[in-house]
C-alpha cells in the first residue's frame, strides 16, 4: 500500500485543523508563552519553546516528520 500524506486542512463545524505553518510561528509562540504553565501539565514540549526561533525549529521539525510519514502536527483554529 502506498503512503499518502494527510490533508493539510481538516474542516469541522466550529474549528479547523491546519497543518503547522511558519507564517504562524510568532502568534503560536505568543499562545504558548501566555499559557505555558497549563500546557506544561499535559505536554512535554512547552519548556523547549522559549522564543519565536524555537517555535520555527519546532514547526520545521514537524514538517520533516510530516514528509517522512512519521507524524502529523496540526494547529487548531476557530472558524469565523
Amino acid at each position: 500500500m502506498d503512503k499518502q500524506l494527510l490533508p493539510e486542512l481538516i474542516p469541522g463545524q466550529r474549528i479547523e485543523l491546519q497543518r503547522q505553518d511558519i507564517k504562524n510561528a510568532e502568534i503560536m509562540f505568543e499562545y504558548v508563552d501566555r499559557d505555558r504553565d497549563r500546557l506544561s501539565r499535559f505536554l512535554p514540549w512547552p519548556k523547549y519553546i522559549k522564543s519565536v526561533d524555537d517555535e520555527v525549529v519546532f514547526i520545521n521539525r514537524g514538517h520533516d516528520s510530516w514528509e517522512e510519514f512519521k507524524a502529523a502536527q496540526y494547529a487548531i483554529f476557530s472558524k469565523p
